[in-house]
């Protein structure tokens, strides 16, 4: 069962508290009577919900608040693969992006992401490679992306899903932001999945493509995100997140359609 470091430190920390705890009460049992045992069960059972609250309060506080950003310099960046960088960078202005900022997340792992707009299919580009803090590459791919009417979004990606984005999936997957990966292609391929499938949005929802493709606006759309996040996060109950995170990592998904389906029988 492959699962990631996180999502074991959590099973394994509940699992070792239950099997204490369960421990524990029976002894309260047999030596002190049901009236304590009672008790003593009732006790632990509220430092369990206390543990997954403190657990829940622990990812809030590590989500940032804002979008921040800095400027960023290629030089500041040894470890990045700058002949994969360079690659995505030219198809993606031959296909007509044309390039926004190179910037840096304040806060959080170490990466560099370069941005893009399409001025004529009113879209992003994103290249990004993110780092763990042993220096070893966590993720690295290209993303386009479609900001709709109505709230609606939509993410093509070129790697495969993986027990990477388990926690993005569990804890605040957003139910109009659509994903989908497709590894092993060329943007070519992949700015033509993404235009065909932003078409079928628009014509099964009867909604339109948003044509503000300024870094301004893709500011705004990455702050409006870092709010989203904590507000999803705080109405989750942490035990059913963790199981939908489980349950992804098990077996990771290409297609994230939210309720794609719903709104479209509805229309």
């Amino acid at each position: 069962m492959k699962l990631s470091t996180g999502t074991q430190n959590f099973w394994n920390q509940l699992k070792n508290y239950i099997l204490s705890s369960g421990l524990t009460i029976v002894v309260a049992f047999w030596y002190f009577g049901q009236k304590v045992g009672i008790v003593i069960t009732f006790f632990l059972f509220l430092c369990f919900l206390w543990l997954l609250s403190d657990t829940k309060s622990k990812v809030l506080m590590a989500l940032p608040d804002e979008f921040q950003y800095e400027s960023a310099n290629l030089n500041d960046f040894p470890l990045l693969n700058f002949t994969w960088l360079q690659q995505q960078s030219s198809e993606l202005e031959a296909l007509g992006f044309v390039q926004l900022i190179d910037y840096k997340l304040v806060g959080g792992n170490p990466g560099f992401a370069r941005c893009f707009s399409h001025p004529e299919n009113y879209c992003y580009a994103e290249v990004f490679e993110v780092f763990q803090a042993t220096g070893e590459s966590f993720a690295r791919q290209t993303v386009i992306l479609s900001n709709l009417a109505e709230g609606w979004q939509l993410s093509t990606i070129n790697r495969e899903a993986s027990i990477k984005d388990g926690i993005s999936y569990g804890f605040w997957r957003n139910p109009k932001s659509l994903r989908t990966h497709h590894p092993e292609i060329s943007l070519a391929e992949l700015l033509e999945k993404h235009l065909a499938f932003r078409q079928r949005m628009i014509m099964d929802l009867g909604i339109t493509v948003l044509t503000d493709v300024s870094w301004e606006n893709y500011v705004q759309l990455q702050q409006e995100g870092c709010v989203y996040r904590k507000r999803s996060l705080r109405g989750k109950i942490m035990l059913l997140a963790m199981i939908e995170v489980t349950q992804f990592e098990l077996n990771p998904k290409s297609e994230w359609l939210g309720d794609y389906a719903k709104f479209v029988t509805q229309k």
